[in-house]
This record gives C-alpha cells, sequence and structure tokens, in this order.
C-alpha cells in the first residue's frame, strides 16, 4: 500500500508539473572598472609549489615576473595548461568592444624595467601545487587498469596598473580524474582532462570585464478558471511558440479578467524581449487584484530592468 501511495504521489507530481519558458537576459560585467579602456593579459606562470603564492600582495606578482632566472616548469602538462589558459583569456580581450588588449610583453618590460606601465589594467596568475599521476587500478589478479589524476589551483589577479591595487584575487582548485584504460597510451593527456575545467575558468574571468548571458526559467500559471483556451495558449508555450501563447493569454485576461491569462501574458512579455511591457501588465494585476505573485514577479522584472540599465 505504502508503494502505490509513494507512485500515486509522484504520478500526480509529473502530471501537475507547471510550464515553464526560457528568459535570456543580460547581466553587467562583475567588476566595475569604468575608468579602464586597456587590458594586458600577461603569461600564467608554473613551477609554482606554494598554493599562497600570488596572494593579496601585488609585488609577489611583480616578483614572480622578475625572476627570469626561475627554471621553466620541467612538467610539460603544466606548461601546457599555462599556455592555454593565458591564450584563451588573449582571445576573449582581442575581439572585446571595451578593453584594447595591450601585449604582454610591452607591459612586463615596463614592470621589469619600472618604467610606466602603458596599460591601465592587467591579468597574471599563476598555476600552483600541480601534479599529474598515473596510478593502477587491480580490477582482478594480473587485471591491471591505469588511470590519470591532475590537481592543481589557477591563481590570478587583476592588478591596477596606475595604483597597483590588486581589484580582483580569486583560488580556482581543479581536481580531475580520468577513466580507466587497460594501456597508459590511451590514458588522456592532462591537457584534454582538464580542459573544460580551464574553458570555465577562462569564462568566469572574461564575465568579471563583459556584460553576459544567463537564461532564467518563468514559471505559468495554471488555470484557475476552466477558461476553453487557456490549454491552448499553454500548449503553444510547451512546444515554444512564445508569441502565439502571449497573444492568446493576453486575449482571454482582456476578454474575462482571468488573472493567470494576464499573469502568464506578462511573464511571456518578458521572454519575448519586452520588459517594459511585462512590467506594466504586472503593475495593473497588482493594483487590481494585490496578490502575492503578481508582487512577486514585479519585483524580480524591476530586477532585470536595473541590471539591463547597467549594461547600457
Amino acid at each position: 500500500l505504502f508503494f502505490c501511495l509513494c507512485f500515486a504521489m509522484i504520478f500526480s507530481l509529473i502530471l501537475g508539473c507547471s510550464t515553464t519558458v526560457p528568459m535570456s537576459v543580460t547581466r553587467p560585467a562583475n567588476l566595475e572598472v569604468p575608468e579602464a579602456s586597456s587590458i594586458a593579459i600577461l603569461p600564467f606562470q608554473t613551477g609554482i609549489t606554494d598554493s599562497h603564492a600570488g596572494s593579496g600582495n601585488v609585488n609577489i606578482i611583480i616578483d614572480i615576473l622578475n625572476n627570469s632566472s626561475k627554471p621553466t616548469s620541467s612538467v610539460t602538462g603544466e606548461s601546457f595548461i599555462a599556455n592555454y589558459v593565458t591564450t584563451g583569456l588573449t582571445s576573449k580581450f582581442a575581439t572585446s568592444p571595451y578593453f584594447k588588449l595591450v601585449d604582454a610583453s610591452v607591459v612586463t618590460a615596463a614592470i621589469n624595467n619600472g618604467r610606466e606601465i602603458p596599460v591601465d589594467l592587467y591579468i597574471t596568475g599563476v598555476i600552483s601545487g600541480y601534479q599529474e599521476r598515473i596510478e593502477t587500478y587491480e580490477v582482478a589478479e594480473n587485471d591491471i587498469q591505469y588511470y590519470l589524476t591532475v590537481e592543481f589551483s589557477i591563481v590570478y589577479q587583476i592588478v591596477d596598473s596606475h595604483t597597483y591595487q590588486v581589484l580582483a584575487y580569486r583560488t580556482v582548485d581543479v581536481d580531475e580524474v580520468s577513466t580507466n584504460e587497460y594501456s597508459k597510451s590511451d590514458l588522456p593527456s592532462p591537457l584534454s582532462l582538464v580542459k573544460s575545467r580551464l574553458d570555465s575558468f577562462i569564462s568566469q574571468v572574461d564575465k568579471e570585464f563583459h556584460p553576459y548571458t544567463v537564461t532564467r526559467s518563468l514559471t505559468l500559471l495554471k488555470d484557475e478558471e476552466k477558461h476553453p483556451d487557456f490549454k491552448m495558449a499553454n500548449e503553444y508555450a510547451k512546444k515554444g511558440n512564445l508569441l502565439q501563447s502571449e497573444e492568446l493569454f493576453y486575449s482571454i485576461y482582456k476578454s474575462t479578467g482571468n488573472f493567470a491569462a494576464g499573469y502568464n501574458a506578462a511573464l511571456l512579455m518578458q521572454a519575448n524581449g519586452r520588459l517594459e511591457d511585462g512590467r506594466d501588465l504586472l503593475e495593473e494585476l497588482q493594483e487590481k487584484t494585490g496578490r502575492e505573485e503578481a508582487l512577486q514577479a514585479l519585483r524580480e522584472v524591476n530586477y532585470e530592468l536595473r541590471q539591463a540599465e547597467l549594461v547600457r
């Protein structure tokens, strides 16, 4: 009986799931640097064993740059990873409409020679505590498999070159393990193993400086009044025909005053890129009904409008 009741509850929940529609919105850059118009991506360093290298104090980063006698990393995987991060960030800023990309060699030469740094901001960092290991797993007697483990931290700083102020300091830990293979030659390279994590990191840094798009899910209300056209409007939304769905919901609302239809029309206006229209309709619904759903949705659309204003 217990299992039957559980199944019935789960089944009813599945049937009762509300329709959701996607809404793409633009967020402003996470870091506010209104006076900066140029940037450089300095090469990420390798061979750093102290996980706190580069912490807080910009002088530590400059010391790393000045230490030309420091040997380059003997671990090939680490060098490839550092180069991938440097190249990926450089590519992001090469096409930036907000910043002029200055060649890193010009900036490092100025730093090392004590000259004025010809850029507003620079990003620099280290690959810290790098380890790569091929380990074994005994499936059965005389049946050995191999897997690769790669561990390290990416430490990076965003520096105002005019004031030497560290505007942002982040540490990202990476720890990846490959699938098991019978031959070492079938194992991925360290770079291949962690590439998706590096891409995520590069995107994360990019969001510090550039507006970015996120997708929100808007949940439509169910019909409380059982209007004959409500189901069709909902089906349009489920199939991605958002404009048709909006128009039908709005028609139902204008002809009947159906709150759910008006609320859904307001959300679909937002999903269709018309935030102001959605806000106006939600204000109308809130004034007429005082319902919490309209008030909460109104708060959310006003937040999105403020975010959109920051991007402009």
